[in-house]
């Protein structure tokens, strides 16, 4: 590792909470990319990583907002996947919703190998919940969406992750998908930009167009989050040799602890070392999207939004 002057950490939650230990013992200073979970930094006083993405608690927070404010929803039901990422953006919708004043109907895991959720959905119609929400990855949005109208279960709202923001949701589920919400962190449509070299930055709409033309498709949130880890470990570089004329480990470390700022991913800015938290990411901010036409729509926080919410599900 002598030779090593900083690391990307591995993708999601699980894997970076099994390393972080290590690279916490070796002191290599690394930006976690794509890390929603607080484990790796809550209470542990972290020295070289950094959260680079925004919190699991924050990713359907705001779906909450909308189903009060706009749906005129009296209940939820809560219902994700029992790994990290999934139980965090549970507590963010627990947390939530207990601070707005909606009753929780319904709150309960299920084992990440389930692959039948009409019972959940249907305990959650019995129990009237207005709202439903949670879910975990790409196989439980499909599969909660497909049980809630396979039972006839009308909603006011329904708000999952991660897969009702990927673009195969509305292929593969089709008008199912017209009025479905999730969470965005990230989108080719904001208006972001981040270091390239000194003196030099990047626009979020050069990334996208060169990012097409390399490979031929649109980007996900995911290679946005890794250039802009990129951008933000290049700055930290940059800095460390305008202060010291080399990579010094330290000064890298210290800009990602300190650096409050924008890449072409967002803004990002963590709790600062020598705090209980350091390290866990306070910036990031989400979306809420929604399938509107064939089309995903930011729908919350209004001040954001590229249309207006649909209420009601199925449409």
């Amino acid at each position: 590792m002598d030779r090593v002057d900083f690391l990307f950490s591995p993708y999601g939650s699980e894997l970076t909470a099994a390393v972080a230990s290590v690279i916490e013992e070796l002191g290599v200073p690394t930006a976690a990319s794509i890390v929603a979970t607080l484990a790796p930094w809550k209470g542990k006083n972290a020295k070289w990583m950094t959260q680079f993405s925004s919190t699991a608690p924050l990713y359907l927070m705001g779906s909450v907002d909308l189903a009060i404010e706009r749906a005129e929803a009296k209940n939820i039901a809560i219902l994700y996947e029992d790994t990290p990422f999934p139980i965090g953006v549970a507590d963010g919708l627990r947390a939530r919703a207990k601070e707005r004043g909606l009753k929780i109907a319904m709150d309960e895991k299920y084992d990440k190998a389930l692959t039948d959720w009409s019972p959940l959905v249907s305990k959650a119609r019995s129990l009237g919940a207005e709202f439903l929400a949670g879910g975990g990855y790409y196989p439980a949005a499909v599969g909660i969406t497909r049980a809630a109208a396979g039972i006839g279960y009308r909603l006011k709202l329904l708000a999952l992750v991660v897969g009702a923001a990927d673009p195969k949701f509305v292929k593969d589920l089709g008008i199912l998908a017209e009025g479905v919400a999730g969470s965005d962190i990230w989108l080719p449509s904001v208006k972001t930009r981040g270091f390239v070299v000194e003196g030099a930055t990047i626009a979020n709409e050069d990334f996208v167009r060169s990012y097409k033309e390399e490979f031929k498709r649109d980007p996900e949130y995911w290679s946005a989050a890794g250039y802009g880890a990129g951008q933000l470990l290049a700055q930290a570089v940059n800095d460390s040799l305008k202060r010291a004329r080399k990579v010094d480990r330290n000064l890298t470390r210290d800009f990602l602890f300190n650096f409050s700022g924008e890449t072409i991913y967002g803004d990002y800015g963590v709790v600062k070392l020598g705090q209980p938290d350091a390290g866990m990411q306070v910036r990031k901010q989400h979306f809420v999207i929604q399938w509107q036409k064939g089309k995903k729509e930011v729908v919350w926080p209004r001040e954001l939004a590229s249309a207006e919410p649909w209420i009601g599900w199925p449409r």
